[in-house]
């Protein structure tokens, strides 16, 4: 097997997926965006700041909130439910409702994609081989500038199509590989999270017994030390 196969394991490929889709999609396709939100009149030049705001806001949000989340619900759980929420907030994006409506698309965008930045990579790190964990976080985090490259590839592409298909195939290329790799990403770090449960649900008698092993001696060496001292 090559050096390459070693490292771009499927694994590490859905946690380049998650930040492609996180931050690639979710935080940079805006910028690419914007000429034609404001070509075809869904806003006007001064609502590009107040999106990008709601976008930065949904990021710090989400950057505080990834971790704890993931040890209140587990990792598996927050990452198919960000996936999701990240590829919804794009597919939002196709709905002309105004700018308070595409303002809660960018805000939701944001979120998931920080939740994203912050679980995944962490989730992937923990399943990786220990001495193969550098290049792998390489790999993982190469997915933020293919994503960037692949959003400012696709939207002048599809510009003819107008901004709703592009959001479209953007929300739906998201999901997709939210299917395809998150998913297996999430059931991977729940299932090693579930056996290391397990395995800590196992050694709890062995470890009881030891304890109580360890409880009997030191009684039995307290009542020998008071027979001493009242000899």
């Amino acid at each position: 097997m090559s050096h390459a196969a070693r490292v771009l394991t499927p694994t590490a490929a859905a946690g380049l997926a998650a930040l492609l889709v996180g931050l690639g999609f979710g935080r940079f396709a805006y910028t690419a965006q914007v000429p034609g939100l404001i070509g075809e009149g869904w806003i006007d030049p001064s609502g590009t700041g107040p999106l990008a705001a709601a976008n930065f806001a949904g990021y710090l949000i989400g950057a505080l909130a990834g971790a704890p989340l993931a040890r209140r619900f587990g990792t598996a759980r927050v990452l198919r439910f960000t996936m999701i929420a990240t590829a919804a907030s794009l597919i939002a994006g196709m709905a002309p409702l105004g700018l308070v409506w595409l303002a809660l698309a960018r805000l939701g965008a944001g979120v998931g994609g920080a939740v994203l930045m912050v679980v995944a990579p962490t989730a992937v790190l923990r399943l990786a081989d220990p001495l193969r964990r550098g290049a792998t976080a390489g790999v993982v985090f190469t997915g933020i500038g293919l994503g960037i490259a692949a959003s400012g590839t696709l939207i002048p592409i599809l510009a003819g199509a107008g901004v709703a298909a592009t959001w479209g195939v953007l929300g739906g290329l998201a999901a997709i590989l939210a299917i395809v790799h998150v998913a297996a990403l999430a059931r991977r770090a729940g299932g090693t999270a579930d056996a290391a449960r397990a395995r800590s649900a196992g050694r709890l008698p062995a470890v009881r017994a030891r304890l109580l092993h360890r409880r009997r001696r030191l009684r039995a060496a307290h009542r020998l030390l008071g027979r001493f001292h009242r000899a």
